[in-house]
């Protein structure tokens, strides 16, 4: 069965980057890929009568189609040339919405994205991209941060809750091709309280139970899963982290920058729940302060898309 791969694209430093590890990898044979890129209008008010500039606007406006729409040809014939089942699209409108819609009308399996290397007060403040179409598409999503172009990731964080949906990103990761020199963090947050912990990584429910207690059964079942990925899938000697934190998003955060990760995995609630809930507000917020990639796994998806970096095909 094919599987589908949507790439939003535009001429940013981060996008080419991207398409250079998306190009430097080795996908299954029948996989699909769609490019896209997404012109956002003007507003109305803007290109009201009573805009003195509304002419030149226009005409700015129609001029960045224009370079847009040969960059994405020049980009598809690259495509072309490894991955011949690749079309494209020019579209137009809001970015987050245009993208999801696409994806869902494409019945896509996975969504890359570059993201714009800001510091995270300005992501944060902006908003991603990648988490916004994370928050409401349906589909994994992988958010590519400047990096070796291709190259299999050194350091890599599971973030997982213990939950079903969590469970997913760690079978994924176990059935992927890793570098034998790749090493493997297991992390999970708890909130401390004087009575109660409660564990609330994607906040997919309450756990209550006295503190001790339930510390000590949160470190078994995460060493449980370590030692899982090291016996039944061959990966070397895992660290499992227990991290207590009053935010989430801060502790997974802060280790990815303090072991400087190259990439993130988690996992996301299946595209047939309430999209406003779909990720939950850690993943999106992770995505958002990241300092590099991220993959969130779709728990249930139909398909699950997967791909070998360029230094394993030459082993």
């Amino acid at each position: 069965m094919t599987s589908r791969v949507l790439i939003p694209l535009d001429d940013q430093d981060c996008c080419r980057a991207a398409v250079d590890t998306i190009l430097a990898r080795k996908w299954d044979r029948d996989s699909a890929f769609l490019l896209c890129q997404v012109v956002e209008q003007l507003e109305p008010v803007i290109m009201g009568d009573g805009n003195v500039h509304k002419i030149a606007l226009a005409s700015e406006q129609e001029e960045n189609a224009y370079k847009a729409r040969l960059w994405l040809s020049d980009t598809t014939a690259r495509f072309a040339k490894k991955f011949p089942n690749v079309e494209s699209r020019m579209e137009t409108g809001q970015v987050t919405e245009v993208i999801c819609d696409l994806a869902y009308d494409w019945a896509a399996d996975y969504i890359v994205m570059g993201s714009h290397d800001l510091d995270w007060k300005s992501r944060c403040a902006l908003g991603s991209v990648a988490a916004s179409v994370l928050k409401y598409g349906p589909c994994s999503v992988e958010s590519i941060r400047a990096n070796k172009s291709g190259s299999c990731p050194r350091r890599v964080i599971i973030a997982t809750d213990l939950s079903h949906e969590a469970q997913a990103a760690i079978e994924w990761v176990a059935q992927m091709k890793w570098s034998p020199k790749t090493d493997f963090r297991l992390a999970t947050v708890t909130t401390g309280t004087h009575k109660t912990l409660k564990t609330h990584l994607f906040e997919a429910g309450a756990i209550f139970t006295k503190e001790r207690q339930h510390l000590n059964e949160v470190e078994k079942q995460l060493k449980a899963q370590a030692k899982e990925l090291t016996e039944k899938f061959g990966f070397k000697c895992i660290e499992a982290d227990v991290l207590t934190d009053d935010s989430a998003v801060n502790a997974i955060c802060e280790l990815a920058l303090d072991w400087q990760a190259d990439l993130v995995v988690t996992g996301a609630n299946g595209a047939n729940r309430n999209p406003s809930g779909r990720a939950g507000s850690t993943a999106i917020g992770i995505m958002n302060r990241l300092h590099c990639s991220m993959i969130a796994i779709q728990s249930d998806s139909y398909r699950q898309v997967k791909f070998n970096w360029r230094e394993i095909m030459a082993v």
